[in-house]
């Protein structure tokens, strides 16, 4: 029920539409953020990872500005198992547009804990690189990461290590920062005006770390209990939890939020 962008050419990939993401129910599309751009409308394509870089370089140019970047590394584990590294795919394209130090405005991400020690230690030195490094960090019944065993049979890959003490300073020996789902940060659904904080972010600096929490949106449905609205939950993160920066759907409302607060 599912294809693969490993079993397609770029050109095939291509001949492709893109639209917001949508739910089928009884046969129909129902948008997933139905307050988000119209369904259909317009044309956009896939566009490739060194195509994204250009743009952005580009922007950066004509604007004077000097944005990041943040990629992530998906599934490297299945690609791997089809006979394609990924993960070395990526860090060629990074150091061919000037990303190879952590002084580099760029930080990669996986949620692959093993891939993120094999870049560390292995992929990196070999390609002159040292880049900025993020174990992004999921519940283990996700299946968000896979491990086969010998008989190439696939069994989820057990995240419970990552929420035990002295994990931070496991995870400081190959990155540089975590980005934990906002439930492990912040307790939901939660009671208003009453956030309750987990210890992650506090053994993360000890250890270190940056915090990057994600994904913040708001739309309906999207905002915990304990949040009166959206800039709300941006500053109980941003300046109760004390995290170093979010992931968000809404990067300007963010930006916002961090101006407003003056900082």
């Amino acid at each position: 029920g599912r294809y693969y962008v490993v079993d397609f050419t770029l050109d095939e990939v291509r001949s492709l539409r893109m639209t917001e993401p949508f739910q089928l129910v009884d046969g129909k599309q129902v948008p997933v953020y139905p307050a988000r751009f119209p369904q259909w409308k317009s044309s956009f394509r896939i566009h490739t990872f060194q195509e994204e870089i250009e743009m952005i370089q580009g922007l950066n140019k004509s604007t004077g500005k000097h944005i990041g970047i943040y990629p992530e590394i998906k599934a490297p584990w299945l690609f791997r198992h089809e006979g394609k590294d990924i993960s070395k795919a990526v860090l060629k394209v990074l150091k061919e547009y000037g990303y190879t130090s952590k002084s580099d405005k760029v930080y990669l991400q996986c949620f692959d804990a093993n891939e993120l020690k094999r870049i560390n230690s292995e992929l990196m030195p070999a390609m002159g690189m040292d880049l900025k490094l993020v174990q992004l960090m999921a519940e283990t019944d996700w299946n968000e990461t896979m491990v086969y065993d010998a008989k190439g049979k696939a069994t989820p890959y057990d995240y419970g290590w990552m929420f035990k003490p002295g994990a931070m300073k496991t995870i400081a020996t190959y990155a540089e920062g975590i980005g934990p789902w906002k439930p492990m940060v912040v307790t939901e659904p939660g009671t208003p005006g009453k956030p309750v904080f987990t210890g992650m972010v506090k053994e993360a600096h000890a250890a270190g770390l940056k915090v990057h929490p994600y994904t913040f949106r708001q739309d309906e449905g999207q905002i915990p209990a304990y949040a009166k609205d959206f800039t709300d939950l941006l500053n109980i993160f941003l300046y109760q939890a004390d995290v170093d920066g979010v992931f968000s759907d809404f990067p300007d409302k963010a930006v916002e939020a961090i101006k407003a607060h003056g900082k």
